[in-house]
């Protein structure tokens, strides 16, 4: 999923399905990352649209740009 970040867009996975009867928010949202499911309406992230194939295909390769800025 394309979903919104605090600097634009970020790629997302969707994690936990919430059936539609018991979803309380008439808006879809993300969870913010780093606070998994959790989040208070004001923080959650709004889910943009499905990401595209070329979008998933850079997921491996940015997975180790952050890897290698966490070591830095």
């Amino acid at each position: 999923m394309k979903v919104e970040a605090d600097r634009g867009e970020d790629l997302g996975v969707v994690c936990h399905k919430v059936p539609q009867s018991e979803f309380k928010e008439e808006k879809p949202t993300a969870g913010y990352r780093g606070r998994g499911l959790a989040c208070d309406l004001d923080d959650c992230k709004r889910i943009i649209r499905l990401a595209t194939d070329e979008e998933r295909a850079m997921l491996p390769m940015k997975a180790l740009e952050e890897a290698h800025v966490l070591q830095v």
